[in-house]
């Protein structure tokens, strides 16, 4: 799934572009903020984490003040913007080398391999319990030969493949069962609507 990144829709406008709605029709766009994160706090169990979302602050700013030593408030978009491939690809197991490349393929950020060192380590010292986490998730994985979503979707492993699948999994699988339930309350509610299952979101009444 690369060369372009179809695991996301790249920024790139040349591919935004593909997604146009019909005419007399209109696209609507909705997303989980900081979704993986609050998914990763829940599973991991780590207290910082757990706070910022109880504090209602944004992850990856709050990563990005780790990172920079900067207060909060003063982060500027490109730092936090350079902060998200680092809580992505730490929480899933990525190692220095593929840190550096991750996010200038994914993000079009660079950042050096002494970067790369440097932000690992401060990452750990805050969110131990990720840490902690991995180190459980790896080891239960690799006894049970398998990894499991929060919903029960389990995927079996063999001890041979890369290590970061005890992590990758629960976390987005976790957010793809959350993501068909919602999806189905949308359907039940167009469907209630509009009184039979939908094709058009312009079929609704005017009310809704």
């Amino acid at each position: 799934c690369g060369k372009p990144n179809l695991a996301q829709i790249p920024r790139d406008k040349r591919f935004r572009k593909c997604f146009q709605a019909e005419e007399g029709n209109q696209l609507v766009i909705a997303d989980y903020g900081n979704i993986e994160m609050c998914i990763v706090a829940e599973i991991s169990g780590d207290e910082v984490l757990i706070n910022v979302f109880r504090e209602k602050k944004d992850a990856h700013r709050f990563t990005a003040s780790i990172l920079t030593g900067k207060a909060e408030k003063d982060v500027t978009k490109a730092e936090r913007q350079q902060a998200k491939p680092v809580n992505f690809g730490l929480v899933y197991g990525m190692q220095p080398p593929k840190v550096v490349l991750y996010p200038r393929s994914g993000y079009g950020v660079t950042m050096s391999p002494k970067e790369a060192i440097s932000y690992r380590e401060k990452y750990f010292e805050k969110f131990a319990g990720i840490a902690k986490w991995h180190l459980l998730a790896q080891r239960d994985g690799q006894r049970q030969k398998m990894a499991w979503s929060r919903g029960g979707r389990l995927r079996y492993l063999d001890t041979g493949e890369f290590f970061n699948e005890y992590y990758n999994h629960p976390v987005q699988s976790t957010g793809a069962d959350g993501l068909k339930s919602a999806l189905r309350y949308v359907y039940n509610r167009f469907k209630k609507l509009a009184g039979r299952p939908p094709t058009r979101v312009k079929d609704l009444p005017e009310s809704s």
